[in-house]
């Protein structure tokens, strides 16, 4: 009797991909290490990520449609926006973070 109530009661968790798509999106800083706007990506070495488990790192990302690094240059620190969209995280902002200069 308990297993066929606990199959009517209905289910307040919502699935883990739902729960992960309503965080939201993430922000990190970095520093430019290249840029490929032909590619519409950009290489940047990140801080930590807390709300993503992750190390600080370097990496690629993918940019979002309409998402321009225009003004940005190599060594620039920066400040980003991250969504999860198709199983990877993808830049939807990035912005030259205040007071920051290109740096070799």
């Amino acid at each position: 009797m308990k297993a066929s109530l606990t199959r009517m009661t209905p289910r307040d968790e919502k699935p883990a991909e739902e729960t992960r798509m309503e965080k939201g999106p993430v922000t990190g800083s970095g520093i430019v290490r290249s840029l490929m706007p032909d590619m519409n990506m950009v290489n940047l070495q990140h801080e930590p990520i807390p709300d993503l488990g992750w190390p600080g790192m370097t990496m690629d990302f993918r940019l979002a449609e309409g998402v321009s690094v225009e003004g940005l240059q190599e060594g620039d620190g920066v400040t980003f926006r991250l969504e999860e969209r198709d199983g990877s995280y993808l830049i939807t902002g990035i912005e030259k973070a205040s007071g920051t200069e290109a740096k070799p």
